[in-house]
């Protein structure tokens, strides 16, 4: 018949009560951790709770989206004034021609076009990546409250 105690391990070393034990860690065991021993016949087994180690990882990983997720924000602000900067530019007339009295000054055409394309599709891109990680940021929130 199987018996169950509490047990920790630090450095390879598993101990029940302060004794060491011999047994199989179903772990690297390199970390120092609590968990519990199976005592089956003769043979003991130590099983980490992982718990703690998947709420700090949970916890680093929800850090992490944020700090991305606010780059990103900044990013699309940045990517905003610079399509609104280049837009402006190409459209405030540059004049070609001829000057002086009675000449009509001419506009030149938009050359930045595909620049400007290019910025509104960046921008959106980014934009939808940013809320894919706030989708994330909540499933992580989610998973980490069950954990408890």
């Amino acid at each position: 018949m199987s018996k169950t105690l509490p047990a920790t391990c630090a450095a390879g070393i598993v101990t029940v009560e302060g004794v060491p034990v011999d047994a199989d860690i179903l772990s690297e065991g390199v970390g120092s951790s609590e968990g519990v021993v199976i005592l089956d016949d003769e043979e003991a087994t130590y099983i980490p709770k992982t718990s703690g180690d998947l709420d700090t990882t949970l916890d680093k990983l929800i850090s992490a989206l944020d700090q991305v997720k606010t780059g990103l924000d900044k990013t699309v602000e940045a990517l905003g004034k610079c399509h609104d900067a280049l837009s402006g530019l190409d459209t405030s007339a540059f004049l070609i021609g001829a000057t002086g009295p009675g000449v009509v000054p001419v506009p030149g055409p938009p050359t930045q076009t595909a620049n400007i394309l290019g910025i509104t599709t960046a921008s959106t891109a980014v934009t939808s990546a940013a809320t894919q990680l706030a989708s994330i940021k909540t499933e992580l929130q989610t998973l980490k409250s069950q954990l408890k």
